[in-house]
């Protein structure tokens, strides 16, 4: 199977943003800067739905923001089953263009709120001081 996916991966290497679904294979950790670039070009992640096992190397609950979220993601469990997945997204053009609009929609409303943490922590810190 590794050698199958490393054939894909060969084929898209040189991907561009101007397409609408984005292969998102993991590192150490599924959570990577790719993802938020793929919601920012407004590019929906397809992005493996993983955990690492206990002392395995990754980090654990990577993607609960984004499931917590309803980050309108696809995401995969076996790499195998990604044919199947793309056919049964190319059957509605529809759908993939209203999941773009909920895509783009949800990333901006998760970064400013990401950010209002952010300076809340903060804020919260410097009045400790």
């Amino acid at each position: 199977m590794k050698a199958a996916f490393s054939c894909h991966l060969v084929n898209i290497k040189n991907i561009d943003f101007s397409y609408f679904i984005l292969f998102l294979n993991r590192g150490h950790n599924v959570e990577c800067y790719r993802m938020y670039e793929a919601c920012e070009a407004g590019s929906i992640p397809i992005v493996e739905d993983w955990e690492p096992a206990a002392g395995e190397k990754g980090c654990r609950g990577s993607l609960t923001p984004f499931k917590n979220s309803n980050a309108p993601f696809l995401y995969i469990k076996d790499w195998a089953t990604l044919p199947g997945l793309i056919e049964e997204q190319m059957k509605d053009p529809g759908a993939i263009i209203q999941r773009q609009i909920k895509l783009l929609e949800w990333y901006s409303t998760f970064k400013m709120n990401y950010i209002t943490d952010f300076e809340n922590t903060l804020s919260g810190l410097w009045s400790k001081t």
